[in-house]
């Protein structure tokens, strides 16, 4: 196995063993500040142990790992996972039919952008271009779930669930990120290691609290699954990083120009 690997399995083991230590802590029902204090506790934890890693990955000078079938095995579940969810919006029954429909069909985009990425390999602009989908669809559903509980005096009903959708957020964008503009391995390391650690902690609490979590405004199986599908973009964002891939073929592009014209003056 690749050192690469490797490192990115253990990474990815001690965000889920926090997961599961803050889903037993939040089914304890402990106060408000308890919940902020080992949250916060885990966030420092996991941000020295995420920078740790790409410490020891840029100490051993390891170049980030190509796509393999693993790889493309993590992008064709994502998708299948995010039509799944589609479905699941659709036959949601607590929300407008408008929402329901636009929150379906954003959420079955995402599924065929992430396949198409498959496609191509995950190479080029176009790919590049499908990855920015399931960021402007989490931005989307964070509103729409934040507008669902809006009315709600009691932040810690449903924050918890904020949080998550806020950190995800935060790692898929730090996962592509890379394809536009200056490479942050640093930064995608410990944002991806955070988000997974959150979204590990919500799938272990819907074993716990399956009754209480699914009472949110908002929340139902659709939004389990769509995070499921999440959860796996950021497995791949943290095995296989890519690194501007745009910027690098305009670059190319513009060096290319640049030489034909020089060699036209020369003439």
């Amino acid at each position: 196995m690749k050192t690469n690997h490797k490192l990115s399995i253990l990474q990815l083991a001690l965000t889920a063993a926090f997961g599961a230590v803050l889903a037993v802590h939040r089914n304890s029902q402990p106060s408000g500040f308890a919940m902020f204090l080992v949250g916060l506790i885990a966030a420092v934890i996991l941000f020295f142990a995420g920078a740790a890693v790409q410490r020891m990955r840029d100490k051993l000078q390891l170049k980030p790992a190509e796509p393999d079938k693993l790889g493309f095995a993590m992008l064709v579940l994502s998708g299948f996972v995010f039509l799944i969810a589609a479905v699941l919006f659709m036959l949601q029954s607590d929300v407008s039919t408008g929402i329901r429909i636009v929150t379906a069909v954003f959420c079955a985009f995402c599924g065929v952008s992430t396949l198409l990425r498959l496609s191509m390999r995950d190479r080029g602009k176009n790919a590049a271009v499908c990855s920015l989908v399931p960021i402007f669809f989490i931005s989307f559903y964070l509103l729409m779930f934040y507008r669902s509980n809006g009315d709600n005096p009691y932040l810690h009903q449903f924050g918890y669930e904020v949080a998550v959708l806020l950190l995800t957020l935060l790692g898929i964008y730090a996962a592509t990120a890379g394809r536009f503009e200056k490479a942050r391995p640093l930064f995608r390391s410990i944002s991806c290691s955070v988000a997974l650690c959150v979204l590990a902690q919500e799938m272990f609490s819907l074993l716990l609290m399956t009754r209480t979590i699914f009472t949110i405004p908002g929340f139902a199986l659709g939004t389990a699954v769509m995070l499921v599908a999440y959860g796996l973009l950021l497995c791949y964002g943290m095995f296989f990083p890519t690194v501007q891939e745009v910027f690098a073929e305009e670059e190319a592009d513009e060096e290319d120009e640049s030489e034909c014209e020089s060699e036209t003056e020369a003439e």
